[in-house]
């Protein structure tokens, strides 16, 4: 699909951004004629391993608030933000009332939230193909709480180019983070495309 191959041939912030702005309106009908499987995944392993309730939970590359979509039918998700870099995917998601806060964040950099702020962060669809590389994992884990929950979707083909496996073995040698859960799945299913959840605790 030409939206979705326009998506991992990005190459910079600004890129991400053009792209998005031109996409929001038809998106969340070309994700779902996709079949994009990722946020439900994404989902589901934070609710396996997040058991904080009324904590405050961040979306990161929220878009037009898919993984809101799903977070509204738990109750255990009462506080949830979202974040993304296209200020048009963020007024979708806005219209949609499901975060308690919607800002914009460029994870290619230092985002303005403070360290630990979050007990729980679901970042879905940003780990991929022209978007942002495994060094961002830090970004994420130095802004969730101790004992906090990271969950990411990654693309297989980023997942083996930048050796995740590897990298984050290496964050939990030094005590960074805790792997709970690193799962291959099928993240879209036409195109056909894979990758891993992954699942941390901040150590």
């Amino acid at each position: 699909d030409s939206q979705l191959q326009a998506a991992f041939g990005t190459q910079a912030p600004e890129d991400n951004v053009h792209h998005y702005r031109q996409w929001s309106a038809t998106y969340d009908q070309d994700v779902a004629d996709y079949g994009y499987l990722s946020p439900l995944h994404s989902v589901e392993a934070l609710r396996m391993h997040f058991c904080n309730l009324n904590g405050r939970v961040l979306d990161v590359g929220c878009g037009t608030g898919l993984v809101g979509e799903l977070l509204k039918h738990y109750p255990a998700f009462t506080h949830v933000e979202g974040a993304d870099i296209c200020k048009e995917m963020l007024a979708k998601a806005a219209s949609k009332k499901l975060y308690s806060d919607l800002f914009r964040a460029d994870l290619t950099k230092r985002i303005g939230v403070e360290d630990g702020a979050y007990n729980a962060i679901i970042c879905v669809g940003t780990f991929t193909l022209g978007h942002v590389g495994r060094d961002a994992l830090c970004e994420l884990l130095r802004c969730t709480a101790v004992g906090g929950i990271v969950v990411v979707s990654v693309n297989a083909g980023v997942w083996f180019d930048e050796e995740y496996e590897g990298y984050l073995k290496t964050l939990q040698d030094a005590d960074v983070c805790t792997i709970l859960e690193m799962k291959k799945v099928t993240l879209i299913r036409q195109p056909y495309n894979e990758g891993f959840i992954v699942t941390l605790r901040r150590a």
